[in-house]
């Protein structure tokens, strides 16, 4: 079985394009989030953890690029935010299904 590359080409962004900035509570912590639209769709996010210099911070800020990374090569959000953990009532139990939840409304 051979694994072979796929391809695909990134949505280039333009310098300049309209942006939310907003506060997100979770699990009793303050996250700062910010996201670039166009065209109705969201395609760079950011996430500041509760605490600079911290494990956590550096985690939501390299989600918030693998995320961004993800929008910008076609993956559908709705796709990340069907593989985000949640619990039984569907409920995300981390940071980054959150954020994806907030993105998801933000186009509502």
């Amino acid at each position: 079985m051979s694994c072979e590359a796929i391809s695909v080409s990134r949505f280039r962004l333009p310098n300049r394009r309209e942006s939310t900035i907003e506060d997100l509570y979770f699990n009793g912590e303050r996250y700062h989030l910010s996201y670039s639209t166009l065209q109705g769709k969201v395609w760079e996010v950011f996430i500041s953890g509760p605490r600079a210099g911290t494990d956590l911070y550096a985690i939501c800020c390299t989600a918030a690029t693998l995320v961004s990374l993800a929008l910008q090569h076609g993956v559908p959000l709705e796709t990340m935010r069907d593989a985000a953990l949640r619990d039984k009532e569907g409920n995300p139990v981390e940071i980054v299904g959150a954020v994806l939840d907030v993105l998801a409304n933000s186009r509502a």
